[in-house]
């Protein structure tokens, strides 16, 4: 069990709201798997936004997003962190955190990254 503030470390952050010693049992990017206590992380993806599903995480317990928009309407007793990438500051807090997370994790650049790469 960590704080928001013991996970983000050093880390910069645009913004933060909310409680930033707020306890969190785990780390988590499906919002099919969120339990409470955990901080879900809305990542962009090439179907799907993870940040649509930020109220669906807070009604099953979330009590920490991880987001690079927040939400029009901010809840009381959720604590956002809000981050220019948020793969970028996932793949840190997972990789040094030893509180639980998933398994596996794959980080995909952004199509337009790629391309300009090519």
């Amino acid at each position: 069990m960590k704080t928001i503030s013991q996970l983000l470390g050093k880390t910069s952050t645009l913004a933060i709201h909310g409680n930033a010693d707020t306890l969190i049992l785990g780390l988590q990017i499906d919002s099919r798997n969120i339990t409470a206590d955990q901080l879900y992380a809305a990542m962009p993806g090439t179907t799907v936004d993870g940040h649509q599903f930020i109220e669906s995480c807070i009604e099953k317990g979330a009590t920490a997003i991880l987001c690079s928009t927040l939400p029009k309407q901010l809840n009381p007793d959720v604590c956002y962190i809000l981050v220019e990438n948020v793969a970028t500051l996932w793949v840190k807090c997972a990789s040094t955190s030893t509180i639980a997370k998933p398994k596996a994790f794959v980080l995909l650049e952004p199509r337009e990254r790629m391309e300009k790469h090519q």
